[in-house]
């Protein structure tokens, strides 16, 4: 990303709608591995911190370790309780082999910077043998616009895309899928009009009646898919992928 959007993270990372939505879904998928108390978990591309602080909220008792390259984004980091941050590069980490129970991958692997195979090789080898993989990526390479360009996006992905590339590092798939669904219509829309020629990315101060109209949005939306109502298309590409 371009420096400036490492602060612009900081500075809204625990208000700005899409950033809590993201990591209360990071932590409620979670919530449904059945990991004991004690697991090690990798936030691999941690940026700024948000996630692993939520994270630490919701499991005091995990072993966490953060792992982001930008020297720019380190400095944020560094006010984490028991949380281990390593300076490093995604595509070579410097961790163990088969060591973590659990890899979170948070918009990364689109990175113009990230070889996506290489990627997805390292955190084969640095899981645990049935450790747990959370992938989230932007969806549809039709809606890449200037937020693409701020954060230095190579791609956007589609389903089928993410999971071949998962099956071909040897992950074995247990949901692949799309979310972020009832905004789409209105993200495809702006992205291909006026965020087409946006100088800046969608991270933004917002008024408080929107930031929280559109959170509760998602959080519907997160109450439907708990029952079972998902939706073939979205904002966002996750999966669910575990080391054999």
């Amino acid at each position: 990303m371009e420096p400036i959007e490492y602060e612009v993270m900081h500075a809204q990372e625990q208000r700005f709608w899409w950033y809590r939505a993201l990591h209360d879904i990071t932590v409620s998928r979670l919530q449904t591995l059945g990991l004991p108390p004690s697991f090690c978990l990798l936030d691999a591309g941690c940026g700024t911190g948000g996630a692993l602080k939520k994270i630490r909220a919701f499991f005091p008792g995990a072993d966490l370790v953060g792992l982001e390259y930008h020297t720019t984004s380190i400095q944020y980091l560094r006010h984490l309780e028991r949380t281990k941050i390593i300076n490093g590069n995604i595509n070579q980490m410097p961790c163990a082999n088969d060591h973590f129970d659990v890899i979170t991958l948070t918009d990364v692997l689109y990175h113009a910077n990230i070889n996506p195979s290489r990627c997805l090789q390292e955190c084969f080898r640095v899981l645990k043998p049935g450790g747990h993989l959370i992938i989230n990526v932007p969806a549809y390479q039709w809606m890449f616009s200037g937020h693409d360009k701020q954060v230095h996006s190579r791609e956007r992905y589609t389903a089928g895309k993410l999971g071949r590339q998962l099956q071909e590092n040897g992950f074995q798939i247990c949901r692949v899928g799309y979310w972020n669904s009832l905004l789409f219509p209105l993200m495809a829309a702006y992205r291909l009009t006026a965020g087409k020629v946006k100088k800046h990315s969608d991270v933004e101060e917002l008024p408080n009646w929107q930031n929280n109209f559109l959170y509760r949005i998602i959080r519907l939306e997160q109450f439907l898919q708990q029952h079972h109502i998902h939706l073939p298309f979205g904002g966002s590409v996750w999966a669910w992928a575990i080391k054999p």
